[in-house]
């Protein structure tokens, strides 16, 4: 994900705060593709490990 992305969407948050969720870690993530059989693209993975 680009940086200029993820600093755009910390600013709205820091703004939004109430829009904000968990974020994931790594262990969910591999629990999910593993439960679903997918392999999630890495820039998602990025976001809700950020978000």
């Amino acid at each position: 994900m680009k940086q200029t992305i993820i600093k755009k969407l910390s600013a709205f948050l820091k703004e939004n705060i109430t829009l904000l969720g968990i974020a994931a870690t790594n262990e969910q993530i591999g629990n999910v593709e593993k439960v679903l059989h997918v392999v999630m693209d890495n820039d998602y993975k990025e976001f809700i490990l950020n978000f």
